[in-house]
């Protein structure tokens, strides 16, 4: 698991855990709403769950406190009288749980869900750990020696991880993985790890999420924004306004309409005499996109999570979960609230239309039975806006459940868990079978 801090840097959010609330994009949460509703979803959690070796003391304390999920972070009204247990927690999983100045403790979203799917799973034998310790241990050679288990038991891993996809880091998580399996020797299959890594890379390089929607869309006959890929012909978006995305982006990040930024925009493939030079030269490639101003001011962001269903695609089919709108207030940041029937209207839509468009593009991504989608065997969030008010619907990009930003704080009730609880809960339910072989997961 890593932090999620990466993930809410443009929007209106708590960036610090000491700073208020905004009461204008936020739910109300103080004290006595707390103590009303008696936030308890982590505690319950955590109750029970043993955790590795001398961690039970620390997981009893924690599970004796309250919790209030925020965007990706949970803040409870106060510090209970355990702070000791609170702080050993806190250097136990650095950067996912966090005691603030003002006495809150704050649990990051991934370090929410690892914990509900823990109990979802039913395992005495899973174990929750950072990034950092579970690299310790596969440099080493010692993750089965630390986790006591025999070099032929089925293991599990699962990455949670909303920060930015450095693109250096995604690939060493697996190569570090992968060569821990070639020294171990064991065999093919019995070290699994989810998200794979194609479809981790798939998922960084934008690009491959592009072609295939674009596919989608040609299928159906909707309409979608030009993209120019940065092939040697001539350029797709010659005369149109456009907006250009690094070809590894994430979180908002390298992104811009082409004219801003001379350098950049010398990067992108398409502008330039030589392709091959460029890609040595930035190592980083850019393309661009049709411009379409309706989506700074109107995307819903949509849930889409799978339930057991017999008659649907190998046993499973979506269902929207939550819908979140947002608009870009460029003094603001990101405004971001659970989506009214009057935001639909002054979109020139209706709910019934996102949700429909929103789950025949998910079920056709699935039908690609592509290793690069695997993850939407759970769900994903597909960011939904229109060419104009009214319509067409197009899908601006396919957010994987295990990276997504759910924005609890914003878009779901309290104990804002909702999100958290129902992709733990299609993890399990997808790959039970495997948890049920495996004897423990991490």
């Amino acid at each position: 698991m890593e932090s999620s801090a990466h993930s809410a840097h443009r929007f209106r959010s708590i960036e610090d855990a000491d700073e208020p609330t905004d009461p204008k994009s936020l739910q109300k949460m103080d004290h006595e709403d707390n103590s009303k509703t008696s936030v308890r979803a982590l505690a319950d959690r955590i109750d029970g769950l043993a955790l590795q070796n001398t961690h039970e003391r620390v997981a009893d304390a924690l599970s004796s406190s309250h919790s209030l999920p925020k965007p990706s972070r949970a803040v409870p009204p106060c510090l209970p009288e355990w702070e000791d247990d609170l702080r050993d927690l806190e250097l136990l999983f650095p950067g996912l749980i966090e005691v603030s100045r003002r006495g809150d403790l704050v649990a990051h979203q991934p370090l929410v869900t690892a914990l509900i799917g823990n109990e979802y799973a039913g395992s005495q034998r899973s174990s929750i750990m950072t990034w950092q310790q579970l690299e310790e241990q596969l440099a080493q050679v010692k993750l089965h020696e630390y986790l006591k288990l025999s070099l032929q038991t089925p293991l599990v891993i699962v990455i949670l991880d909303t920060g930015f996809p450095y693109k250096g880091l995604v690939k060493s998580r697996y190569s570090t993985i992968e060569r821990y399996i070639d020294k171990v020797g064991t065999r093919p299959g019995l070290v699994s790890v989810h998200p794979s890594r194609a479809e981790a890379e798939a998922d960084g390089e934008k690009l491959p999420d592009i072609r295939a929607l674009d596919e989608v869309a040609r299928v159906h006959g909707d309409w979608r924004p030009i993209t120019c890929f940065g092939s040697r012909k001539k350029c797709a978006l010659t005369g149109k306004r456009d907006f250009k995305k690094r070809s590894w982006s994430g979180c908002s990040s390298h992104t811009g309409e082409t004219g801003s930024d001379e350098t950049k925009s010398a990067t992108l493939n398409c502008l330039t005499n030589d392709h091959i030079a460029t890609l040595k030269l930035t190592r980083q490639p850019w393309f661009h996109q049709e411009y379409v101003p309706f989506l700074n001011r109107n995307e819903f962001r949509v849930f889409i999570v799978t339930k057991l269903d017999p008659e649907g695609l190998r046993g499973l089919k979506g269902t929207v979960l939550r819908v979140c709108f947002t608009r870009d207030e460029v003094e603001d940041g990101l405004l971001s609230r659970e989506s009214r029937t009057s935001d639909y209207e002054a979109a020139g839509l209706t709910q019934s239309q996102v949700h429909a468009f929103s789950l025949r593009v998910f079920e056709s991504l699935r039908r690609l039975h592509s290793p690069r989608f695997k993850s939407l065997e759970v769900g994903c969030r597909l960011d939904i806006s229109a060419r104009e008010p009214g319509g067409p619907l197009f899908v601006n990009e396919v957010t994987r459940w295990y990276g997504a930003y759910y924005f609890s704080a914003y878009c779901t009730p309290l104990p804002h868990t909702m999100i958290c609880d129902a992709y733990a809960s299609a993890f399990v339910n997808v790959h039970r079978p495997q948890l049920k072989e495996n004897k423990a997961s991490v």
